[in-house]
């Protein structure tokens, strides 16, 4: 395995992080649902008040993730035809696109300043880890997995210098 590390260290983890809850704070939930035909992304306070659609419209919308200061988040939608990751404000408004490539881009998962995105995506034949600006530009590759391997599943060391995700080995998650 070739691997580049602009980020001081790179760690592989052996567990997955679920996708379908992301919390703030204790007091605020995002969750996925389909009870309007589409997969949309709701925010609920933790103690069942204020549930609020953040995404509608076409295509579906999940993986969601809450940035750092709980002002953004950051979700998978196919809303253009193809998985890509975007951002939009905690109101639901300001919806940007950050990525547009013909392999699908998912698993966004803030860093803990907020300044970077990372996701995987399989833009090169394999999924490999990349990061992004929450404010858009050009994504960068951050793992170079040779053929037999896949990253999945970001996530952030707390102190921002470390990236963990899944690798799945010859079709086998480890």
């Amino acid at each position: 395995m070739t691997v580049k590390l602009p980020i001081s260290t790179l760690l592989i983890m052996l567990s997955c992080v679920p996708t379908g809850l992301a919390f703030a704070s204790s007091e605020s939930v995002l969750f996925v649902s389909n009870r309007d035909g589409q997969m949309q992304i709701y925010a609920i306070q933790a103690d069942g008040s204020g549930e609020r659609a953040i995404t509608r419209g076409p295509g579906g919308n999940n993986q969601p993730a809450w940035s750092p200061d709980g002002k953004r988040i950051s979700y998978t939608s196919t809303r253009d035809g193809n998985p890509e990751i975007y951002v939009v404000n905690a109101d639901g408004g300001g919806q940007k696109r950050l990525t547009d490539h013909p392999y699908p881009d998912v698993h966004s998962a803030w860093s803990p300043d907020g300044r970077q995105i990372a996701f995987i995506s399989a833009r090169d034949g394999r999924a490999n880890l990349y990061v992004v600006s929450p404010d858009g530009g050009e994504s960068r590759a951050v793992t170079h997995m040779d053929e037999d391997l896949g990253a999945g599943a970001p996530l952030w060391s707390r102190d921002g210098q470390r990236l963990f995700f899944t690798a799945a080995v010859k079709g086998k998650s480890q």
